[in-house]
């Protein structure tokens, strides 16, 4: 008899079901009551050995290729505080329940969302299933426990009201990608153009490299919030390294959400200091990281990391600033069981650890 464990998992979803906002609702309202032991029994695989709250048996993905005697401790779905997360040591691929339900079922971001609400609906919906309600972490002085809060099922109910008062660009700047500079700290083509940055030829950035950063959510083709500018090397004397636009509000901001979460398959987002961090990590292959735009992380900004459902890394300096940082991150999440905490060697930073050093650090993600 294969073992049955319903937990509510928190997760996100970026799709839209087609008709009424019904089936939105009953989409993401599923994804946090299926679990990965559901999605395995709705394909009728074999057995899941159950060693306390890890699950361990074949690999049911489609895409896995057995041999003549599979290994039967290869995939393991492990349940975490609220969460499932899952990875299959054959196919080196893991994540949360979605991107297990996406593999299996081999659907796109578009798709997933209207499985989900088909083969989990009716649980979602129904009236025995108690809902705890999302209550966004405020200032150190109104924080409650939150260890084992929901957080919202969907990203524009918990943020849309406060987004929409932020004003875009009503231009968008043409940047040279061609930057020496850029070269030299190893950033290469493909992560330029990934984040859109390059040498400003004229305006006020006129010398800087111009660095996009966008709200999130935001809609194809949105334009920009504001672009930040940091000097090419060294600056001259009268020039700040880093121009920030006027009345930024950078506490309201992360930096790389929007490629961060796209066909990254639930991974967990790695939280780091500046944008040049997340070039960084994504040359070294961890394309989930975002930057917060300095050594603290604020509640807006806590809020929307938390609503994205994925796990959270926190990887700052090993500088005084960076640790001070990390832990007014850690009073500031309380005993969330999505965020984690990984501390650097003293007076380093993520961009300046080669590959294995990373690897060495952030080996147990998922």
């Amino acid at each position: 008899m294969r073992p049955r464990v319903v937990v509510r998992g928190m997760v996100r979803c970026e799709s839209r079901t087609s008709g009424s906002g019904r089936g939105i609702a009953a989409a993401t309202r599923a994804m946090r009551v299926a679990t990965v032991p559901d999605r395995w029994e709705r394909e009728a695989r074999g057995p899941l050995e159950c060693r306390g709250d890890v699950l361990v048996g074949v690999c049911p993905l489609p895409s896995h290729r057995h041999g003549n005697r599979p290994n039967p401790q290869q995939f393991r779905a492990e349940r975490r505080g609220d969460y499932w997360l899952w990875h299959c040591f054959g196919c080196q691929r893991g994540g949360d329940v979605i991107s297990f339900a996406r593999a299996m079922a081999n659907l796109d971001n578009r798709a997933i969302g209207a499985w989900l609400a088909e083969h989990f609906g009716d649980r979602a919906l129904g009236r025995t299933t108690a809902f705890q309600t999302f209550e966004p972490i405020q200032e150190r002085h109104t924080a409650t426990s939150r260890s084992s809060a929901q957080w919202p099922s969907t990203i524009s109910d918990a943020h849309r009201a406060d987004s929409e008062d932020i004003a875009l660009l009503p231009f968008r700047l043409t940047l040279d990608p061609d930057v020496p500079y850029l070269w030299q700290r190893g950033v290469s083509p493909s992560t330029i153009e990934r984040n859109g940055i390059g040498l400003a030829r004229r305006g006020v950035l006129r010398g800087y490299i111009g660095i996009p950063v966008y709200r999130w959510p935001c809609a194809a083709e949105e334009h920009p919030v504001a672009y930040l500018g940091r000097w090419p090397g060294e600056p001259p004397q009268g020039k700040p390294r880093y121009l920030w636009p006027r009345g930024f509000r950078k506490s309201r901001f992360i930096f790389g959400m929007q490629q961060a979460l796209d066909s990254t398959d639930g991974l967990p987002l790695i939280v780091v200091e500046g944008p040049f961090d997340v070039f960084a990590l994504y040359e070294a292959g961890y394309p989930t990281a975002v930057a917060v735009f300095g050594s603290s992380v604020s509640p807006a900004q806590a809020n929307i990391l938390l609503a994205t459902g994925r796990q959270i890394v926190v990887l700052f300096d090993g500088d005084e600033a960076g640790r001070n940082g990390t832990r007014q991150a850690r009073s500031l999440f309380g005993g969330v069981s999505q965020v984690r905490f990984v501390s650097i060697p003293d007076g380093t930073q993520p961009e300046h650890l080669s590959r294995d050093q990373l690897a060495e650090l952030l080996w147990r993600l998922p």
